[in-house]
């Protein structure tokens, strides 16, 4: 034997149902905005950090062979200097394997299991009048944890929000009727 749903009820879920969707909707761009903004500062970040190191490494190349991204080993930073067919011409010393490099993508991740996952940048030169590219590598175990941080945050508050919304929604409900 069923019982027909009373209106009180399917009120309070038709309520429920058109506020979860509105409110996926928001999470779902608030998280997209974010994620983009935390990637463009990412960039920004492996941009900074370039600069400097390509207008040393251009002097370096004219007027002597002076290897300084071999000696760096700065935690959660890669480096390589490569040239235009992708041969490494010097790394950091943190940096025990080849990356697997796109020379068509100025920013991409990359995946290994060495260094895990990491943003990376290519930024072109030229020394000797040869074209040559800084690779700058960061890891986005920060970025990951503050996404991964935003979504289960999002989770709960929308639990949270759609308890209240069935609640305040059977309120009415009962007291329109």
């Amino acid at each position: 034997m069923t019982y027909p749903s009373s209106i009180r009820f399917r009120m309070m879920l038709l309520f429920c149902a058109v506020v979860g969707v509105l409110l996926a909707l928001s999470y779902t761009g608030v998280y997209l905005m974010f994620q983009r903004f935390v990637q463009s500062q990412l960039d920004r970040k492996l941009q900074e950090t370039a600069g400097p190191i390509v207008s040393d490494l251009i002097q370096d190349f004219e007027e002597h062979e002076d290897k300084d991204i071999d000696r760096l080993d700065i935690p959660g930073q890669y480096f390589e200097v490569i040239d235009a067919s992708g041969h490494i011409v010097q790394k950091s010393l943190n940096l025990r394997i080849e990356l697997p490099l796109d020379l068509n993508q100025s920013f991409q991740n990359i995946s290994t299991t060495e260094t895990g996952t990491l943003h990376v940048g290519l930024f072109p030169f030229s020394a000797k009048d040869k074209p040559m590219y800084l690779v700058v590598g960061a890891s986005t175990h920060d970025v990951d944890a503050a996404l991964t941080t935003l979504r289960r945050t999002a989770v709960i508050v929308f639990a949270i929000a759609l308890a209240l919304t069935a609640l305040i929604s059977g309120i009415f409900a009962a007291r329109s009727l």
